[in-house]
């Protein structure tokens, strides 16, 4: 008996008939003799759509082999299928991508197929494809996209002509609303859904006359419109976007602002992988920004044990492999490296590395994606446990795609991968004069640079200097984190969509890079989007869009500049050069109208892995002797400096701030404020993991000799304010405090001292950490009555626990407007508002943030700044300082610059040119040289 009626395939088909003749003069897709895109061809075979017939082969391999962890996803997804029954379950697009890939397999050698052959997994995938409605929305178009043109391409030959009518109409008419809606502006969140539309031209390329074999018109009016989608594929996909990609993120890191996950990133891969199939060509052969990106995640592990974050509002405490990429502490999304998020993009990174021969990759990324915190490693092992329960689902069946499961999973430790890696390239790019005339540096320009593989005391240095802005891009190129047992020189900033974020966290002002006060660069606040641009003058970057298309990616108005050298010398040193002036309005480029602040920008980084000692070293040549350069370190507890601090005063050249021709102050105290010091060379700082680390920082400055050492931040000076709830509270935005005095609209209430870090105890939705201890909820104040106690506010989205009466409350002295915290270069305030309108909400509040600012007080056109930076340990502390105090030294001479550095282990004579990029040095092991370079690097 068939599985649907054929009367109501007549029915159907009929009505697709009618809407595809009505359509062919309003095809979206229709591509005419002007239009067409010559240069490609379209494998006629189905399968062509991620399977081929070399990968059936290599799948069918995988799939029988014993004792590997895919040999058990197919047991499951086959027992899935032998158990499905179509009266019970819901028509479902996962169901039938399971039931179709079982299908196109066919047989493997030695499984047993006596309760379900495999043509009935296809009729029962093809009854429910037959019954499912297409995805209406942007979001699941562009989800589900991948699965409908999947399933369609694997059904094709177990279905009849009017069963493939009827799918090619149900799906092109949910492809042509998407089509005919590009000209519509809609939000960034959606961005490349509505282009999945191109994906049905691969699907249904040249089936027109399989489709409706009796009906040419109708096979042509296919044909056409598979072309014009194809073209389109072909022209905003391979051509444009994944172009724009790669020279964007060549090398595989995505250099958007560390505080963002990412989760939409992966989406590209359907497009570079459906065009490896459905093509006579592939992206593998010669592209990297996908292939490579999970090494990106693998390179930036943490060291030591954190919170792990799983989704906006889920963690544990005390997970493993937790992950840069989320670096800001504030928006704290410490992810595992390996997670529903990207597992498909690790297999498939892992597959294409094996099939270019390159084992060591192949094995590093099976290792990669079963680091899941407390997750059991197999040397043959995937992404999910094969001794607890799996629930069937599309991820399994991708992980057979692309993964070979039979190379043996191994930890970057035994298969000795390199410390450092640089995700860019140097000089590949399209030449630009005169300062990049033998090429552009392409990529994100993220280096990131490890003292270990597997030693929990590790450090981790993270470097950006990117090439070309991206979509949730900062201006924060030559910045550096630093992590030893936690967070020690951190991305500042809290992601929230409101002015917080335009700015400053987007802006140069709160990463660990240079400013160059100009006053005179300003924008107008009400012609400027205060959320996603921002007004505020931070002395920094200049405000760059990402190209749209590689028109605007090659004229260069968009190049930011970029790694000009890497070196990695194993067990000795890494070296990492930037040229950032184009980042800058400089004499090569200016935006918006703005003058040359800058002629040269440049920062050197160098990594002495022996002594885990940092240097980096700066030169920024000004357009005016008189323009405030200065050099800025991030924290999250206050820095301890070594000379003496002024809270009284003027901060000089301050007078030149538009509307503050008084100057700003030196104010506040140690709990908050802004002091200055004129004698302090070294600078201690403590780490933070969710509270105090052993982690320390010493940081000293050498160049300039004579600087003013600024610190910023804390707290406002109203202080903490503690009270109790004078009611129970039991849901809503309004609660009644005992004493509301000292509580004003905009500050943060957190209510229920807790001592567990979630509300399950170490996992689960998070509790509040506010000055090293956790309160179980907290709103953002928008009224007070002090009379009755009454206090309304908005409260974190997903909602406050019932609170008795007589719980604690306290109001913090952070975050708000009156807090020194988040100040731009001009010393104005940037409260958080706490809550982010995008489904992106706080993790962690605030904690307080601290800024160092080191300035010349003799400042010139061309400034130099040397700083040596040595993460440590609490019990190493004093031998530390004893080492970065007295150890080091620095001769300033009219062409190079000398420094001499007494390590624990070798000692390193460098010197440094003021002029180029010329960087030499030899290292000592008790007296004899074992490494010198005279060269360049």
């Amino acid at each position: 008996m068939p599985l649907i009626k054929s009367k109501n395939i007549i029915v159907t088909v009929i009505f697709a008939a009618l809407t595809i003749i009505l359509s062919i003069l309003y095809a979206c897709g229709n591509s005419d003799g002007n239009a067409k895109v010559s240069n490609y061809s379209i494998n006629p075979e189905h399968p062509r759509i991620y399977l081929d017939k070399q990968r059936l082969k290599e799948i069918r391999r995988r799939c029988s082999t014993a004792g590997t962890a895919q040999f058990k996803y197919y047991a499951l997804l086959k027992e899935y299928g032998d158990k499905y029954n179509r009266i019970k379950s819901k028509p479902a697009v996962d169901d039938c991508f399971i039931l179709a890939f079982l299908y196109s397999l066919g047989e493997i050698p030695g499984v047993d197929y006596s309760r379900r052959s495999v043509s009935e997994y296809g009729r029962a995938a093809i009854d429910i494809l037959l019954q499912l409605s297409p995805p209406q929305d942007y979001d699941y178009f562009k989800r589900q996209t991948p699965l409908f043109i999947a399933c369609y391409d694997w059904l094709f030959q177990a279905m009849k002509p009017q069963e493939r009518a009827l799918v090619y109409g149900n799906l092109i008419s949910s492809a042509e609303k998407m089509c005919m809606s590009l000209s519509k502006p809609i939000g960034g969140r959606f961005r490349e859904s509505r282009e999945m539309y191109a994906f049905y031209g691969l699907a249904f390329w040249g089936d027109g006359k399989h489709i409706y074999p009796d009906d040419r018109v109708l096979a042509e009016a296919v044909d056409k419109r598979a072309r014009g989608y194809s073209d389109f594929f072909v022209s905003w996909w391979r051509d444009q976007n994944l172009g724009i990609l790669e020279a964007t993120c060549k090398g595989g890191a995505y250099p958007a602002g560390t505080m963002y996950g990412e989760a939409p990133y992966p989406f590209k891969l359907w497009a570079y992988d459906a065009w490896a199939t459905a093509s006579d060509l592939s992206f593998y052969d010669d592209k990297t920004s996908i292939t490579e990106f999970p090494l990106f995640f693998l390179y930036q592990m943490l060291p030591y044990p954190t919170h792990v974050r799983y989704d906006n509002a889920n963690g544990r405490a005390g997970g493993a492999n937790g992950i840069v990429r989320y670096g800001d502490y504030r928006y704290v999304g410490f992810t595992p490296v390996a997670s529903r998020f990207n597992f498909t993009n690790i297999a498939q990174a892992q597959g294409v590395a094996w099939q270019k021969g390159d084992k060591d990759s192949a094995a590093a990324l099976n290792w990669l994606i079963q680091q899941q915190g407390d997750f059991k490693e197999s040397p043959l092992g995937g992404p999910f446990r094969t001794d607890k329960w799996i629930g069937p689902n599309p991820i399994l069946v991708w992980d057979i795609i692309f993964r070979e499961g039979t190379i043996e999973a191994k930890s970057p430790k035994k298969l000795s991968l390199p410390l450092a890696k640089h995700f860019g390239t140097i000089n590949t790019g399209k030449a630009i004069k005169p300062d990049f005339p033998n090429g552009r540096p392409e990529g994100a320009g993220i280096t990131v640079m490890r003292s270990s593989w597997d030693d929990p005391d590790g450090t981790l240095i993270w470097f950006k200097a990117s090439s070309t802005p991206v979509v949730h891009d900062h201006r924060d190129q030559g910045s550096f984190q630093i992590y030893k047992k936690g967070w020690l020189a951190i991305d500042s900033g809290q992601y929230e969509e409101t002015a917080h974020r335009g700015n400053y966290t987007s802006r140069t002002v709160a990463h660990n890079s240079l400013l160059v006060y100009n006053p005179d660069e300003r924008l107008d606040s009400n012609k400027t989007d205060a959320v996603w641009k921002g007004y505020a003058n931070d002395g920094g970057q200049r405000w760059v869009e990402p190209p749209k298309n590689l028109k605007e990616l090659n004229d260069g108005s968009q190049f930011l500049g970029g790694i000009t050298a890497f070196k990695s010398v194993p067990n000795l040193f890494d070296f990492v050069q930037s040229d950032i002036t184009r980042s800058y309005n400089s004499t090569e480029i200016t935006s918006e109208g703005h003058k040359a602040k800058v002629s040269l920008v440049t920062r050197s980084l160098i990594y002495l892995r022996p002594d885990d000692i940092i240097i980096v070293f700066d030169k920024v040549n000004t357009t005016k002797d008189t323009s405030p350069t200065r050099w800025l370190l991030h924290s999250i507890y206050r820095p301890e400096l070594n000379g003496k601090e002024s809270f009284s005063g003027v901060i000089s050249s301050s007078q030149k701030i538009p509307g503050k021709s008084q100057g700003v102050r030196l104010q506040g105290d140690v709990r908050g404020g802004i002091s200055e010091s004129r004698d302090t060379d070294v600078i201690a700082i403590k780490g933070w993991n969710f509270g105090p680390s052993e982690g320390r920082l010493l940081v000293r400055t050498l160049l300039p000799e004579r600087h003013i050492t600024r610190v910023v931040g804390g707290g406002d000076r109203k202080g903490v304010r503690r009270t109790s709830l004078a009611r129970p509270y039991e849901g809503g935005d309004t609660v009644y405090l005992r004493d509301a005095s000292g509580i004003a609209p905009g500050d943060f209430v957190y209510i229920g001292e807790t001592g567990n870090p979630y509300d399950k105890g170490s996992s689960g939705k998070p509790n509040w950490l506010v000055d090293d201890v956790y309160y179980q909820g907290w709103g953002n104040v928008s009224n007070v009555d002090s009379t009755t106690g009454r206090v309304t506010f908005s409260a974190y989205r997903f909602g406050l626990p019932k609170f008795p009466q007589g719980t604690g409350a306290v109001r913090s002295d952070h975050a708000n407007a009156g807090s020194y915290e988040f100040m731009d270069a001009e010393y104005n305030q940037w409260g958080m508002s706490g809550e982010s309108v995008a489904n992106a909400g706080p993790y962690i509040m605030q904690h307080g943030s601290w800024r160092v600012e080191v300035e010349p007080m003799d400042p010139e056109r061309n400034n130099l700044f040397l700083h040596v930076m040595e993460p440590c340990n609490s019990d190493s502390l004093i031998n530390k300082k004893n080492i970065i105090t007295n150890n080091i030294s620095v001769v300033k001479e009219k062409e190079i610059i000398k420094l001499d550095v007494r390590g624990h282990k070798y000692r390193y004579y460098m010197e440094l040119s003021k002029r180029d990029s010329n960087m030499n040095i030899d290292i000592f092991d008790a007296g004899k040289k074992i490494y010198s370079t005279k060269n360049k690097i």
